[in-house]
This record gives structure tokens, C-alpha cells and sequence, in this order.
């Protein structure tokens, strides 16, 4: 059971420190402590596997020691008001300017002198009582005594592992606050950032259709310019010349007779009348045409006949009845 490292701190700088071990894993802890260190609690208890860190904050400097779980907390906070009124005496308000390891030289050697002074048994530096039930003389009542300081450390011992554990809880509620607070300056710092970076980006796009405007309207000045005759645009700006208008004439224009009479309208002859038309002569009727006389039989010779040198002929007429257009009685008109 004993102190087994101290130091003096402002802020997170640690200006004096002195250690039972060799390692740097302590201090390494110790900077994890005071970085979860609140200005607001000016003492208190953090807990590291079986070891405890006691701390009381005095004028805005941190004093930090750490001891055995079974050494209870009685003796390191007296050792930290020790240590914290010689340091007060020594270097008064410089610590809250001074570097890191500025105090070592000076400070280091009282660290160590006053903390092996706290960790030999028996002493009552701080003021407190420590019983040491090995150390007493026996005597007849002894035994109950001993019983009694066994129950009352008992009792103390679940006193302060409850204390402990509520403190550890403390600890840990603070340390999910200051996530909590340091989550919610984030965000808004990461809110105000989104907000930059959009209207940066907003503004070049704004930039880049501004300069394409601009050199549009150059563009067109300049063919409106060299159009016009030149800068000055002496040929878009010169005004018309008016025209004086001459007022009309008052002379009276004498009026002058026709001289040659018009001459007279031939009259117009009359329309011959038209000849009638002559009648069509009606058609005459179509003559009947005389039927056709029936063939002539011709009756064969008899075989008996002399046919040398007669022939009979037989002569046939056929009577046909000729129809003449022009002379005929029969005419027929077409």
C-alpha cells in the first residue's frame, strides 16, 4: 500500500512529476486523466484496473497522484494539500504560464522526498488517523478491539467501494457529457462547413455564368461599335438634316377654253334580221321488197337420150327486181 505517483499539472502540461516505476505506461495514464478533467470539480477519484488517481485542483492547478486500491483515500488527498501549499509557496501564479517539465528541477526532488515521507506506515502527516491494529500492544481487551476496528474496516472498506463505484459512475456520466457536448460542436461546426463549401461552389457556378455574360455583352459592343462607324458611332448617332417645306403657291391660274368642239357620235346601224330556217322535207316511206320466186326444180334427162350432140338446156331466170336510186319507180331515199 503506498503512493506510487505524483504530479503537478496545468491543463494537460505537466510541469513536475515523480514515479515509483521506470515505465512511461503511467504517465501516459496520467494524460488520459487530465485530459477527462473537469475545471468545475475541484476534487476527485478516477479508478485504472487496481490502482486509484486522486486529484484536487487548487488556483487552476491540478495536483495528481496515484495509489493502490487498498490504500484507501484518506492519505493521498493529504498528501495532494501538502504538496499543493509547498508548491504554492515556492512558485505562486508562474504555473499557469510556465512550459512543460519547467518545475521538474525544482520541484521533482520535493515530490519525492514528500511522498516517500506519506508512504512510511505509522506516520500521521496529514492530519488523519491510520489504525494499525499490528503495531498496538496486546492487552486483555484487545481482542474485542480488534474485532471492532475489523468490522468497522469492514464496513468502511463497502463505504468506500460504494463511494468509488459512484464516483467511477460520476466519472464515466461526465466523460459520455463531454462527448455528448464535444459530438454536438461537431456537428455544428460540420453544419457551418456544408453550408461554406455549398456557397462557395454556388458562387463559382454564379462567377463562371457572369464572365460568359460579360464577354457576351463585349462581343456584341464591339460589332455594334464597328458597325456604327467607331467608337463614337457617329453614324447610329447623327440626327437627319430637316427639309423646309415651301409654302404653296396664291397665283391664280387663269382658265383657258376648249378651242375645237368635240365631234358628234356616229349613229349606229341597225341589225340585219335573220333568215328563217328552211323546213326539213319529211322522209318518204321504204318500198316493200318483192319476195324471192322459189328455186327451179331440174328434172334429170332420161337415160335413153341421145347425148352426142344435143343438149337440152334448161335455161332458168330468175327474176330479181333491181332497185335503181335515181330513176326507178321503187325509190328509196336515205
Amino acid at each position: 500500500m503506498s503512493i506510487t505517483y505524483a504530479c503537478v499539472a496545468s491543463g494537460v502540461k505537466i510541469l513536475a512529476e515523480v514515479s515509483a516505476y521506470t515505465t512511461s505506461n503511467i504517465t501516459v495514464a496520467a494524460n488520459c486523466i487530465l485530459e477527462k478533467i473537469s475545471p468545475t470539480v475541484d476534487r476527485m477519484t478516477y479508478t485504472y484496473k487496481e490502482h486509484f488517481f486522486h486529484y484536487i485542483i487548487q488556483d487552476e492547478v491540478i495536483y495528481l497522484c496515484m495509489a493502490d486500491a487498498s490504500f484507501g483515500r484518506e492519505v493521498p488527498f493529504a498528501f495532494l494539500r501538502d504538496i499543493a501549499g509547498r508548491f504554492q509557496a515556492m512558485y505562486g501564479s508562474i504555473a499557469k504560464t510556465a512550459f512543460t517539465m519547467e518545475m521538474q528541477p525544482g520541484f521533482g526532488p520535493v515530490l519525492s522526498a514528500q511522498m516517500s515521507h506519506f508512504n512510511v506506515p505509522g506516520e500521521n502527516p496529514g492530519g488523519w488517523s491510520m489504525s494499525m491494529p499490528s503495531s498496538r500492544p496486546a492487552s486483555s481487551g484487545s481482542q474485542k478491539i480488534k474485532a471492532i476496528e475489523d468490522d468497522l474496516g469492514e464496513v468502511r472498506t463497502l463505504t468506500l467501494d460504494v463511494i468509488e463505484k459512484m464516483i467511477d459512475r460520476a466519472g464515466q456520466l461526465e466523460s459520455l457529457a463531454v462527448k455528448t457536448q464535444n459530438l454536438q460542436v461537431d456537428s455544428v461546426r460540420f453544419k457551418k462547413k456544408s453550408q461554406e463549401v455549398h456557397t462557395h461552389m454556388w458562387l463559382r457556378d454564379k462567377k463562371l455564368l457572369l464572365i460568359i455574360f460579360a464577354v457576351v455583352c463585349v462581343l456584341i459592343t464591339i460589332v455594334v461599335m464597328m458597325s456604327c462607324g467607331g467608337p463614337s458611332m457617329p453614324i447610329c448617332t447623327a440626327k437627319p438634316t430637316p427639309t423646309p417645306i415651301s409654302p404653296p403657291s396664291t397665283v391664280p391660274v387663269p382658265f383657258a377654253p376648249n378651242p375645237t368642239p368635240p365631234a358628234p357620235v356616229a349613229p349606229v346601224a341597225p341589225v340585219a334580221p335573220v333568215a328563217p330556217v328552211a323546213p326539213v322535207a319529211p322522209v318518204a316511206p321504204v318500198a316493200p321488197v318483192a319476195p324471192v320466186d322459189p328455186p327451179v326444180v331440174v328434172t334429170p334427162l332420161p337415160t335413153d337420150v341421145n347425148t352426142t350432140n344435143t343438149t337440152n338446156t334448161t335455161n332458168t331466170t330468175n327474176t330479181t327486181n333491181t332497185t335503181d336510186i335515181t330513176n326507178s319507180t321503187n325509190t328509196t331515199l336515205f
